[in-house]
C-alpha cells in the first residue's frame, strides 16, 4: 500500500477546473482571472491539450504566451496544476512518424484528429513526449504558481489497445521478461490447445482479430502488458518532473470504473489519487458517484484524494444531454467531499466555442457570468472555503470488497458460464452496502493489511492465487469474517483452472465445494430460501454447493437443484467464512444476504437508515468528526442526531436534536474532540 503523503500544498479545499486559454484571445484571459477570483477558484489545470501550441515543430518550443498566462494566474492568486501536455500528439509528429498511431485488432489504423490515438509502444512518440515534458519542467520548475504536476490525461481512457508491429515487438519483450523462456510461456498459456505451441519469441502475435476466441491466457497477458506500457510511460514523465521539483506532487487523472489500466499499480507512483467523474443524471447518479468515489479513496485509504474533473451542467457525449437541476451540482460536489476528496474541479473553466466538446458544460457557460450556472459555481466556491477544517481528514471503512483489475480482465474474456460485466457484479453489492449505511473500501487481494477490515467480501473473484488464498485463511483464522461469492477462486494467475474441487484453495476454509455452475437466463431465475420462510430471488449464475464442514443458511427454491445449498457458513479458527452460490436479483436481495451473513451492529454511520440519504463521517487527526448529511431524495428527510451535536460548517448554525434536510440539501456537522 502506498505511503500517505501530504499533497495539498494550498492547505484549503481545492476549487477550479481545466483552463484552456489557447482557445481564446488574450483579452479574455484577464476577464477569466477576475471571474476566477469572484468564484473562489484557487487552482486550475493548465495546458492539458496544448502540445501543438507549445511545441509547434520538431525541436521548436513556444512558451511566451504560456508565460503570460502563468503570470496572470499568479498575480490573481490562482495556483496551477501544470500538465505535461502529452495527451494528444500534434499533426507534425504524425507526419514525421506515422507509426506512432494505434492499430485496431483487425489491422485498421487510427487516424490523427482524436485524442490519445497513439500507441505507448512507439519509441518515437515517447521520445518527443519526454522532450516536451523536460522543456516544460525546465521552464516552470521555479514558478511560484506551480503546486502540482498533471501527467498526460486520463491514461488509457480513450486510448485503445494497439495491435501493430511495434506493439508486437514490445509485447514479446514484456513476455520474455515475465517468463524467461519460451517453454515457461507455453506451459503458462497451455499452448498445446489448438496447436498453438511457440518455438521462437518472434512467432508470438498480439491477440488480433481471429476466426475464434483468442487464448484467454494470452488475452490476459496482453491486457497486463498494455496497462504496464501506459504505466511505464507515466513513470518516465513523472521521473522528469520529480527530478526537477521533488517537493511538488505528481499525479494523473484516473477514470474510475474504466477497465483498462491497473490503478492499484499506477498509484504507487502517484502522490495522490485523482479521478474524473461523469454520472448520467437520469441513471441513479448517486450510486455511480458513490462507487467511483469509494474506489478512488481505496487507492490511498489513509489520505484524502482529489476530484479532478466533473461537469457543472451537461455532458456533451451522454445522450440525452441532460442539464443538472438547480442544487444538483452542489449536492454531487459535496458528496465527493463526504467520501474523502479534498477538492472539487471541473472540465472546464470556460465553455468552448469549437470542437467536439462545445456543448459540454463549464464553470463559465456560453451565456457568461450572468447565468444560473455561474451563480451556483460562486455559491459552491463560498461553501468550500467554509469546509477548510475538513482538509486532511479521512473516512474509515469497516468493510473491504475485493477488486483487482487482473481479475476483471480474466473474468470478462469469453468461455465462461455467463457473459460477465465485472463492474456490474460489484455495483449491486456496493449499492446494498450504501443502502445499509455501511462504509466500504475496495481492496486488492495482495493487500498486506486485511486485518484493518471487520469484514471482507469477494465478489466473483475468479482469479485468486494460492498466496492470496493463504492470506484469506490467515485473516479468518485470526477472527476475520468473509463472504465469497459465485465464480470465485477458479483460476490461477495464468488463467488456468485449478485441478480439483472448486474453489480448491478455499475449500477447507469455506467448508464446502462447488460441483457445477449453471448460467441461467434471468436474474430472478430462482430464489434463496431461508429456514424462516424468507425468499431472496436470485439468478445469473446458480451453483450447486456441496457443504462439508459448513452449515447451510439457504437452499434453492426450484429447478432440478431445488433444496441444494446455495448459501453456507463455516466456522474456521476464530472467524467464519460464508459462500454464496448465486447472484441476488436486486440490491435489496444483496442487503438481505449481508444482514444474514454478518453482524452489522455498530457498522456504518450509526444513524437511522433512510432511502436516498447518505450519511458519511470524515475523521481528523485530532479526533474531530465531520459528518456529511446528503439528501438525494425528492422529499424532505429528517434525522435524529441523538447524542451528536455541533455546528453546521456551511451555515454556522448549532445542530442538536432533529435535523431537517430539504431535497438536494447538504449539512456538515462538525464535532470537535
Amino acid at each position: 500500500m502506498k505511503e500517505s503523503r501530504s499533497w495539498n500544498l494550498l492547505g484549503e479545499m481545492i476549487y477550479g477546473g481545466d483552463y484552456n486559454p489557447d482557445h481564446w484571445p488574450e483579452e479574455i484571459w484577464i476577464e477569466d482571472v477576475q471571474l476566477m477570483k469572484e468564484a473562489g477558484v484557487n487552482l486550475v489545470s493548465l495546458g492539458i491539450f496544448s502540445w501543438a501550441k507549445l511545441n509547434p515543430a520538431p525541436g521548436v518550443f513556444s512558451f511566451e504566451w504560456f508565460d503570460r498566462v502563468m503570470e496572470l494566474l499568479h498575480e490573481g492568486g490562482i495556483k496551477v496544476n501544470l500538465a505535461t501536455a502529452t495527451a494528444s500528439p500534434p499533426a507534425w509528429l504524425w507526419k514525421l512518424h506515422p507509426e506512432i498511431g494505434a492499430i485496431d485488432a483487425d489491422g485498421t489504423p487510427f487516424s490523427h484528429g482524436g485524442r490519445q490515438c497513439y500507441t505507448p509502444n512507439s519509441k518515437a512518440f515517447i521520445r518527443y513526449a519526454l522532450e516536451l515534458t523536460q522543456a516544460i519542467a525546465d521552464r516552470y520548475q521555479d514558478h511560484p504558481a506551480l503546486v502540482m504536476w498533471h501527467v498526460n490525461n486520463e491514461l488509457h481512457g480513450n486510448g485503445p489497445e494497439s495491435y501493430g508491429e511495434l506493439d508486437a515487438i514490445a509485447f514479446r519483450e514484456w513476455l520474455q521478461a515475465r517468463y524467461g523462456s519460451i517453454e515457461a510461456l507455453n506451459e503458462a498459456w497451455g499452448t498445446t490447445f489448438w496447436s498453438q505451441i511457440y518455438s521462437e519469441w518472434d512467432e508470438i502475435p498480439p491477440p488480433r482479430k481471429l476466426t475464434t476466441g483468442a487464448n484467454p491466457s494470452m488475452v490476459l497477458d496482453y491486457k497486463r502488458f498494455f496497462s504496464d506500457a501506459y504505466i511505464d510511460f507515466y513513470r518516465k514523465e513523472a521521473e522528469i518532473l520529480r527530478k526537477a521539483t521533488p517537493e511538488i506532487p505528481v499525479c494523473t487523472n484516473l477514470m474510475q470504473l474504466y477497465p483498462k489500466i491497473d490503478q492499484f499499480k499506477i498509484i504507487e507512483d502517484c502522490d495522490l489519487a485523482a479521478y474524473d467523474c461523469y454520472p448520467n443524471p437520469i441513471e441513479a447518479p448517486g450510486d455511480f458517484l458513490a462507487i467511483s468515489a469509494d474506489l478512488t479513496r481505496s487507492l490511498t485509504p489513509d489520505a484524502p484524494w482529489l476530484l479532478m474533473e466533473q461537469v457543472t451542467s451537461q455532458v456533451n457525449w451522454q445522450p440525452p444531454n441532460t442539464i443538472k437541476a438547480p442544487g444538483v451540482m452542489r449536492l454531487w460536489s459535496l458528496s465527493h467531499m463526504a467520501r474523502g476528496s479534498d477538492g472539487v474541479m471541473f472540465f472546464q473553466w470556460r465553455q468552448g466555442r469549437f470542437g467536439s466538446e462545445k456543448f459540454h458544460g463549464a464553470m463559465v457557460p456560453n451565456a457568461g457570468p450572468d447565468s444560473r450556472v455561474f451563480r451556483e459555481v460562486c455559491e459552491l466556491g463560498a461553501d468550500l472555503k467554509k469546509l477548510k477544517p475538513v482538509v486532511g481528514s479521512t473516512l474509515q471503512a469497516e468493510i473491504g470488497i475485493f477488486w483487482n483489475w487482473e481479475n476483471l480482465w480474466a473474468l470478462e474474456t469469453s468461455d465462461k458460464a455467463q457473459v460477465f460485466n465485472h463492474t456490474e457484479q460489484i455495483q449491486r453489492l456496493h449499492e446494498a452496502c450504501r443502502d445499509l449505511g455501511l462504509y466500504t473500501n475496495f481492496v486488492h487481494p495482495d493487500n498486506p493489511d486485511l486485518s484493518r477490515y471487520r469484514y471482507l467480501i469477494l465478489p466473483c473473484t475468479y482469479l485468486l492465487t494460492e498466496a492470496q488464498s493463504k492470506a484469506l485463511r490467515d485473516y479468518v483464522e485470526q477472527g476475520g469474517e468473509i463472504l465469497v461469492t459465485y465464480y470465485s477462486a477458479l483460476v490461477d494467475e495464468n488463467e488456468q483452472l485449478y485441478y480439483g474441487k472448486a474453489p480448491l484453495h478455499l475449500r477447507e476454509l469455506l467448508g464446502c465445494w462447488v460441483e457445477e455452475s449453471d448460467g441461467v437466463e434471468s436474474n430472478d431465475h430462482n430464489a434463496l430460501c431461508f429456514e424462516d420462510g424468507t425468499e431472496v430471488p436470485c439468478g445469473f449464475i446458480c451453483e450447486t454447493v456441496k457443504p462439508e464442514a459448513a452449515e447451510t443458511l439457504a437452499s434453492y427454491r426450484s429447478n432440478w437443484y431445488q433444496g441444494e445449498a446455495v448459501l453456507t457458513r463455516n466456522r474456521f479458527g476464530k472467524g467464519q467464512a460464508s459462500y454464496l452460490g448465486s447472484r441476488p436479483a436486486e440490491r435489496k436481495g444483496w442487503a438481505d444476504v449481508l444482514q444474514r451473513v454478518f453482524d452489522l451492529e455498530g457498522c456504518g454511520h450509526g444513524f437511522a437508515v433512510q432511502p436516498d440519504l447518505d450519511i458519511l463521517t470524515r475523521h481528523g487527526a485530532g479526533g474531530e468528526r465531520y459528518t456529511f448529511f446528503l439528501n438525494y431524495a425528492s422529499e424532505n428527510r429528517s434525522v435524529d442526531l441523538g447524542a451528536h451535536e455541533g455546528q453546521d460548517l456551511l451555515t454556522g448554525k448549532a445542530l442538536r436534536g432533529e435535523l431537517l434536510l430539504e431535497p438536494n440539501d447538504v449539512v456538515v456537522l462538525a464535532e470537535l474532540a
